[in-house]
């Protein structure tokens, strides 16, 4: 599928998704699904970036509504939930959205990365080309 995909086309993937298997995987290569909520059914709930968790799906206990969580390697108010309609309609915008944003998640990661090692150094600040969340400073 294009990543530039019509809502028609993103429909027909979705339709043909079942919980079992999401056809066809269309989130980049290097991203993974992982299941790391204590979930029953181990349905993978977050992807990943290079080992990063960059997006989490959510199911509220009191409803059983879906939602999603993007951005969730920045700090909080960076943050942004979406409710979804379904787990795998869930699945379907969310690899839709890593598509859209792979090469900003790929930099914001290598960024964090490159900061936790110069602190890891013994740099008590950050260099200055980098702030965490991969906001660059001005």
């Amino acid at each position: 599928m294009k990543p530039n995909a019509s809502g028609r086309e993103r429909s027909i993937v979705a339709a043909l998704s079942t919980t079992g298997r999401i056809l066809p995987a269309m989130h980049p290569p290097d991203f993974r699904w992982r299941s790391v909520a204590s979930r029953p059914d181990g349905l993978p709930d977050a992807l990943f970036c290079d080992g990063v968790e960059v997006l989490r799906l959510n199911q509220r206990v009191d409803d059983y509504v879906w939602w999603v969580c993007v951005d969730r390697h920045v700090p909080c108010e960076r943050m942004k939930d979406r409710v979804c309609t379904s787990y795998e309609q869930g699945v379907t915008g969310s690899e839709l959205w890593a598509i859209r944003h792979q090469d900003r998640l790929r930099l914001e990661v290598q960024q964090q990365r490159r900061l936790r090692e110069a602190l890891k150094l013994g740099s008590r600040l950050p260099p200055p080309e980098l702030k965490y969340g991969g906001a660059p400073l001005r």
